[in-house]
C-alpha cells in the first residue's frame, strides 16, 4: 500500500506524499459514490456537482492549487519581471521570491520560467 513504508529496495513509492495519495482515494470514492448513485442521473448530477468557472476547471488540472500571492508571482514571471524587479515590487526579499517561484514551479510540474509560461498559456491561467 502507498501509505505505508516502503519495502526495501523501493524508492519509487516513497516520493508520494501521503497527503497526495490521500487526496486521490478520497477523489475515487467521491467519483464511485456518483457512479453507484445511478446510471440516469450520473450526468446531469456531474455537471451541477463541479463548479463552471475557468479557474476552478484549471485548478482542478493541477496537483496543488496555486494560492493568491503565487497567481500574483505568476503574472510578474509572464511578464518578464526579474526576481529583482518582483522584490521591490512585493517589498520582499530576494529568496522570499526565489521560494514562491520554487513552489509554482513545483505545482506546475517545470523547471523553468519559459515551461512556466507555456504551462500558463495551455491552461489559461491568467
Amino acid at each position: 500500500m502507498l501509505l505505508e513504508a516502503p519495502p526495501d529496495g523501493d524508492a519509487c513509492t516513497g516520493a508520494i506524499s501521503t497527503s497526495y495519495v490521500l487526496r486521490l482515494l478520497a477523489a475515487f470514492e467521491q467519483e464511485e459514490g456518483r457512479l453507484t448513485k445511478g446510471q440516469d442521473a450520473s450526468v446531469d448530477t456531474a455537471n451541477q456537482a463541479l463548479p463552471h468557472s475557468p479557474q476552478n476547471a484549471v485548478q482542478r488540472t493541477l496537483i496543488e492549487p496555486l494560492s493568491r500571492q503565487e497567481y500574483q508571482m505568476l503574472r510578474r514571471l509572464c511578464a518578464g519581471q526579474t526576481y529583482m524587479e518582483m522584490a521591490e515590487a512585493l517589498i520582499v526579499s530576494i529568496n522570499t521570491i526565489k521560494t514562491q517561484v520554487s513552489s509554482i514551479y513545483r505545482k506546475l510540474g517545470v523547471s523553468r520560467r519559459a515551461e512556466a509560461i507555456a504551462i500558463t498559456e495551455q491552461l489559461h491561467l491568467l
